[in-house]
Parts: C-alpha cells; sequence; structure tokens
C-alpha cells in the first residue's frame, strides 16, 4: 500500500470548529492535540493530551508523567492530572488553555509551540519549546473506524509532525532538562465512535523515530499474522495492509511506505504493552530500512475509557547502530485485554519487569 505524503496549511493549528445554531452534530466528533517528550537519563516519558467533543461542548485532556515501567494503573504514574470532563477551553489568539491549566501557545502556526502548566500542590510543571523539524504532514485518520465516517459536511483530517522540544520539567522537586525529538499530532471533525464492538481490530502502534534529518520514520500499524501475534485467533484481518499510514523522510526527500512488519518479541507481563519489537519497512521505491527497540518506560493511560491506551519511551536503534527515543504508543480494545489476562493466547512472549 502506497499512500501519497501530503502537506497542511499552519492555520489547521487552531481548527476548533463547534456547531452553529441550532445544528446537530454526531456526539462522537473529536478534535484533539498530542504533544509530548522523553527524558530517557530519567527514563521519564510525557504525554500531554487535548481532546475536545464539539457537539456537547465538553473537552478532556491534561499531563500525565510517567516513569520506569512498572505503570500498571493510571495511578500507578509520577503525575496524573487527567479530568475526563471540562468546560471547552479557552481560546484567546494562538493560546489554548484548558480548565487544568494546561496552556498551548502556537507561537508560529504550523512550526513553534510552547506548552506550560504547573499543579495546584507543586507537585509537577513543564515549560517546554516545541520547534519543528519536518512539515506539518497531513494523515486522513489515525485510529481505525474513522475512515468509514469520512465525508459529509464537515470535512475530517489530521495532521503530524516531529519537534525538538526544549524546555525543564520539575517533578517532586526536581528539576529535569528536556532535550529530545518527539512528535506531535492532531485530529479535528474526526467521528471517534466508542460504541462497544464498533471497531474490530488488533492492537494498534504507533512507533515514530527521529534519527536526524537523514532518516525520519514513522507507521501505525498492527502486528501482521506471519509474526505469530498474540492476537491470532481473535480478529479476522483478511489480506489488508498491517498498516494504514507510513512514512521516512531522507533529508529533503519525503518517502511513502509501501509495507510494514512489525513483530513483537516480547510483551510486559501485566500491561501487555510490546516490550521489545522489530520494524522493518519497504519504501515506494523498493528500499528497505530495519529498526530495534525497547520500552525503557511505560504506563497505562486514561485518554480513552473504552479501551486499554499505552505510551511508552523506546530506545530504537537503526540497521547502522544509530540510536534514537521516542514515544511507541499502542490500543487495544476489551476482547484482546481479556484474552491476555486469562492465558488465552498461546504464543504471547512475556518480558521479565
Amino acid at each position: 500500500m502506497t499512500v501519497s505524503i501530503q502537506t497542511r496549511p499552519s492555520s489547521t493549528d487552531l481548527l476548533l470548529p463547534r456547531p452553529g445554531v441550532n445544528e446537530q452534530w454526531d456526539p462522537h466528533t473529536i478534535h484533539t492535540y498530542y504533544f509530548g517528550f522523553s527524558i530517557p537519563e530519567a527514563r521519564i516519558g510525557a504525554f500531554l493530551y487535548l481532546r475536545c467533543q464539539p457537539a456537547f461542548p465538553l473537552s478532556q485532556g491534561g499531563v500525565c508523567i510517567f516513569r520506569d515501567t512498572d505503570n500498571v494503573e493510571h495511578t500507578d504514574i509520577a503525575f496524573l492530572d487527567y479530568e475526563i470532563t471540562m468546560p471547552w477551553p479557552s481560546v484567546e489568539a494562538n493560546r489554548i488553555t484548558t480548565d487544568n491549566g494546561l496552556t498551548i501557545d502556537f507561537v508560529e502556526p504550523g512550526r513553534a509551540a510552547r506548552l506550560t502548566y504547573s499543579s495546584g500542590d507543586g507537585a509537577a510543571a513543564l515549560d517546554i519549546i516545541a520547534e519543528a523539524v519536518t512539515p506539518l504532514f497531513a494523515r486522513g485518520h489515525v485510529m481505525p473506524g474513522e475512515e468509514d465516517h469520512h465525508g459529509g459536511d464537515r470535512t475530517p483530517g489530521g495532521s503530524e509532525q516531529f519537534m525538538h522540544v526544549t524546555g525543564e520539567l520539575w517533578l517532586d522537586g526536581e528539576r529535569h532538562a528536556v532535550d529530545c525529538y518527539a512528535p506531535r499530532d492532531r485530529s479535528w471533525n474526526q467521528v471517534r465512535v466508542e460504541r462497544r464492538g464498533a471497531v474490530e481490530v488488533p492492537p494498534v502502534g504507533w512507533s515514530p523515530m527521529y534519527f536526524g534529518n537523514d532518516l525520519i520514520f514513522n507507521q501505525i500499524s498492527f502486528e501482521p499474522g506471519d509474526t505469530g501475534p498474540a492476537w491470532m485467533g481473535l480478529y479476522d484481518v483478511g489480506d489488508r495492509p498491517s498498516h494504514h499510514f507510513a512514512w521516512i523522510q531522507l533529508g529533503d526527500e519525503v518517502r511513502s511506505i509501501r509495507r510494514v512488519r512489525r513483530n513483537v518479541l516480547e510483551y510486559h507481563p501485566d500491561i501487555y504493552l510490546p516490550m521489545r519489537q522489530e520494524v522493518e519497512a519497504e519504501d515506494e521505491r523498493g528500499e528497505f530500512y530495519r529498526f530495534r527497540g525497547e520500552a525503557i518506560a511505560c504506563a497505562s493511560l486514561p485518554a480513552w475509557p473504552n479501551a486499554s491506551f499505552h505510551d511508552s519511551v523506546y530506545r530504537w536503534e537503526d540497521s547502522q547502530g544509530r540510536v534514537t527515543h521516542a514515544t511507541y504508543q499502542e490500543i487495544w480494545f476489551d476482547k484482546y485485554q481479556k484474552a491476555m489476562k486469562r492465558g488465552r493466547v498461546a504464543t504471547a512472549r512475556f518480558a521479565q519487569i
């Protein structure tokens, strides 16, 4: 599968439409913003998220800081300030502020944003600048099933971009310098259905990687059947490709990816997130790329109450031995969770944590 990689105008960073008078929108319509960063030497990852539900209008989101790999429950993580029900965020010029104090200030839409937050009890604070190192790439959708609702009066869309993130994090009285390369993404006018059984799909994993301007890779996929994944026997995926969006940037050249093979070597024994995996990709010109990764921090997070969502800090290595760190995120539904919990999946390979 080869998909043309396009870009979005910078104005989409500020796109937060709401229903007009007497206008009815699907209640599952969402607009989202995701930013993150990692501090590998401290085994720290950050998930900064805003999800707006314009049909109501409500929002949810906040700040999640996780450390190490023993975070089974949401409340295990180092810092959690995530509200499921908040008012519509405050929007002043290019600045968006949530009710729990996370501020996203697009100082240069499409290119740079400043994010700030300070908890009321002094347990955590952050002040970071995210500056683009790739174009603002267009993405049709991120979650399986969203494409079934494309069309109609409101055009859905999405974007993603790699950022150089610098600044500071204060956590439990300790200051940590932030200097990493991390992706950001967003969606608008997507219909992300939460109804039980609405989407039948294996766990979907997102693995962005930045090794330098000459090698930036991104894909979102499920584990293909020929790897002996833990989901075998639970889902019928037919002959569709295992990925639904992927690209690679080589200097000034961006290529689409025609094939992805993600092979999980070990799963977390308690939360079932892949802890070690290999990713192989073939681009539109037939060139191959191989990466090997391991989670150094991971956590269950509360972004979607109808699904099991996990974030992590992954240490990735390319075929030349270069190393980078970035988020790896994965989501699945209750059928898979229950199967893993009761040990029904004989192929699962569990790591020693």
